[in-house]
């Protein structure tokens, strides 16, 4: 009897050890000395994974992507999908006095509606052996720690534009989608007016139009038209590439269709929540107890919510990311133009740059982007679609036309 209890409190043991993945593995060199080189301090790795991988993401740095303490909490608490209430608009329009009320005022109502938001629960994992690393001379959980966080950035926007997918597939949101697919010709075809078609959708909220998500072969085009610029975010910060001032991000992920239909996407300032909460042990790292392999494990339990749409799927179990692309599982809620993000479907031609001779369209381009981010142009005059060289009389020069005009 006291030999099997000894064998079960040792089977415990054992199973304890192999479930406790240690954050901090010290191994003895020949000198018996472990180097600060040898240890991840675990709390600071844990700190710098669950900041990082945000500040990373282009959508967070653009402003189109807000992270907020009621989103966080909202996240934390139990369930599959979350619901926010708000106040709609007031009804009716004004009425003309009389000096003869008779009965009740006829009150306009205020009605309240609601969003809903579903809530992802991701993993993420990344490991190697120790022999491995042996083998091939260099340390592989090292390599894997400095691409960790720019991972974790991508696979979040991966999630946003699964969620984008979902909701713009709705039969709800076909007026926040400019299609120029079904034009003729050469009207199919993105074009340096096409974004200032897509911000009309948006209303008087196109003033807040923030930034501009591509798939790179749109993002050629820009660049081939000359209308990608950089800016400076700060003195130290690093430069970022902008289109009429609006951020450029560009994202593969953005995959064209077989017949050669790109999606573009508009976005105002902080038209998707974020939030994200409730995990006992969101990251993890170190090495098994007695076995070759040491890793990285973060979970996530977050959501990311297009403002003014509303999750109409299942409520009893985890969403799949086939179930977040469904456009059946999305509704919208706001009007179209208080939706903040416009689709624009497209189709890209860079042929023009290889069979046509060089024109003044570039500068067309440059002027209409300038004027979309509300700037003045200078030096350009537009005349029959191209840009011509107008000569100037030294005598003139700073009072008229620069010769350049």
């Amino acid at each position: 009897m006291r030999k099997s209890k000894e064998v079960r409190v040792k089977q415990i043991e054992e199973k304890r050890l192999l479930s406790n993945q240690l954050n901090i593995q010290l191994f003895a060199g020949p000198t018996g000395a472990t180097k600060i080189s040898d240890v991840v301090v675990p709390q600071i790795f844990a700190g710098y994974m669950n900041k990082e991988p945000l500040e990373l993401n282009a959508f967070y740095q653009s402003g189109v992507m807000v992270r907020n303490s009621e989103f966080d909490g909202l996240v934390t608490r139990g369930g599959f999908t979350f619901t926010m209430p708000y106040w709609d608009e007031l009804e009716g329009e004004y009425e003309e006095r009389t000096d003869s009320d008779t009965g009740l005022p006829n009150f306009n109502k205020i009605t309240a509606k609601y969003e809903v938001a579903v809530k992802l629960f991701d993993k993420y994992t990344a490991g190697s052996s120790q022999l491995a690393s042996e083998l091939a001379g260099a340390d592989a959980i090292k390599a894997i720690r400095q691409k960790f966080n720019h991972k974790i950035s991508n696979l979040d926007q991966k999630r946003i534009l699964s969620l984008l997918k979902g909701v713009f597939s709705s039969a709800e949101m076909q007026s926040n989608i400019l299609d120029i697919t079904t034009r003729t010709g050469t009207a199919q075809n993105f074009g340096v007016t096409t974004v200032i078609e897509g911000q009309g959708l948006l209303g008087d909220r196109q003033k807040n139009l923030a930034a501009i998500a591509v798939h790179s072969t749109t993002y050629t085009y820009l660049k081939m038209k000359n209308l990608i610029s950089s800016i400076k975010q700060s003195e130290q910060g690093q430069e970022i590439e902008v289109y009429a001032g609006k951020r450029i991000i560009i994202d593969d992920a953005l995959v064209p269709t077989a017949d050669g239909v790109y999606t573009t996407y508009l976005f105002t300032s902080g038209s998707i929540a974020y939030g994200r909460g409730g995990e006992k042990y969101p990251v993890e790292s170190g090495k098994i107890p007695f076995m070759e392999e040491e890793g990285i494990l973060v979970r996530k339990n977050h959501t990311f919510h297009i403002r003014g749409t509303k999750w109409d799927g299942k409520t009893d179990g985890m969403c799949t990311v086939e179930e977040l692309e469904k456009g059946d599982n999305w509704k919208k809620v706001y009007s179209h133009k208080q939706i903040p993000v416009v689709l624009i479907k497209h189709k890209v031609d860079l042929t023009e740059f290889t069979t046509s001779p060089k024109s003044g369209a570039e500068e067309i381009g440059k002027a209409i982007a300038t004027a979309l981010s509300g700037a003045i142009p200078q030096n350009i005059v537009i005349e029959n679609s191209i840009t011509e060289e107008t000569n100037v009389a030294p005598e003139t020069k700073g009072k008229g036309k620069d010769k350049n005009e």
